[in-house]
């Protein structure tokens, strides 16, 4: 029961919630690109995490949660899929982690140090951002070490009151004790972990500054405060990064805390899916909260949405019904 319902609980976010989620990411890179965003590097800042959380969401549909709840697994194909599909379905995800982090320390710099602060170029920020992916996947590198796992097991049928064997055999994409270890703990530690904590600390600092100058930077130029809600936003998602992996994080807490007893109880095994299944999902939240964090809080954001997107597909919806029925 409980196999099941990690199966269907992986396909039915994966194929509803994480398209969905695509569509609002590409959206707020279209939103970004209006004139209304020029003279601030913000907007490059959250292409390139739209990109990056569109490109986790991809991940999860093809190698993590769509196609192999279909038993549809490419990593099983053979060792060199097992150890290249792993090592980029690791990196992909703790990407967006990284690109946000980026974010809060541009917003850092900007809200603590005013007067030192420097717009940089468009061609430095896109070198730090491919930059990233590169680097994690240096720190991923343990998963050159995995490979396919031949697993048999006897299958007993009653057949015409005979009970007949027959044996399976599966694969898994797998490696030994200590590299699993190294390997997972560097999974949820660059995925969540560090990330949380530099988003933290840089946090206290932000929020410390931003509740002195509050008062000045709402009554000060539409610059001013075009970057009081640019702050705003960023601060909001840190809140909501943290919220979002705290089921994911317990998960893993768990699975290393009951470690000897999951490899004893298939019970507990389906179990302990079917609670990944629901807490990788809530997890991937965050590849596309800063579409409803920007709409909310981000009153540039909001106004370029409703006045050049949304009137003009009210407008040309309009004129082809108009059009069809004259």
């Amino acid at each position: 029961m409980f196999e099941d319902l990690s199966k269907r609980t992986h396909f039915f976010f994966s194929s509803t919630f994480v398209p969905t989620g695509i569509v609002f990411n590409f959206l707020t890179i279209l939103i970004f690109q209006s004139k209304s965003f020029n003279g601030s590097n913000i907007r490059i800042f959250y292409t390139a995490l739209a990109l990056y959380d569109n490109l986790a969401l991809m991940n999860s549909i093809v190698f993590i949660q769509l196609l192999p709840s279909l038993d549809i697994d490419y990593a099983l194909e053979n060792d060199s899929s097992c150890k290249w599909l792993m090592l980029w379905r690791r990196t992909v995800i703790q990407s967006p982690s990284w690109i946000q982090v980026i974010l809060t320390y541009d917003r850092f710099k900007q809200v603590v140090f005013p007067g030192k602060y420097k717009i940089e170029k468009t061609a430095y920020l896109i070198c730090k951002f491919v930059s990233v992916f590169f680097i994690l996947l240096l720190f991923n590198i343990t998963h050159f070490w995995y490979f396919l796992k031949e697993n048999r097991t006897i299958v007993y049928q009653k057949i015409n009151n005979q009970t007949i064997n027959s044996t399976r055999v599966t694969f898994t994409c797998t490696s030994t004790e200590s590299v699993l270890t190294v390997a997972n703990s560097m999974l949820i530690t660059l995925r969540c972990y560090v990330p949380f904590l530099v988003m933290f600390i840089l946090n206290i600092f932000m929020v410390r500054k931003f509740i002195l100058t509050k008062k000045n930077l709402k009554k000060g130029d539409s610059k001013m405060r075009k970057e009081y809600y640019f702050t705003f936003s960023v601060l909001t998602m840190n809140l909501i990064f943290i919220i979002l992996f705290i089921p994911w994080t317990v998960w893993h807490i768990m699975s290393l805390a009951l470690y000897d007893e999951l490899s004893k109880s298939k019970e507990l095994r389906n179990q302990m899916n079917l609670f990944q299944s629901i807490s990788l999902s809530i997890a991937y939240v965050n590849c596309f909260k800063s579409f409803f964090v920007n709409v909310i809080i981000n009153k540039k954001f909001f106004k370029v949405l409703m006045h050049s997107y949304l009137k003009k597909s009210i407008s040309s919806v309009r004129s082809y019904t108009s059009s069809y029925f004259n």
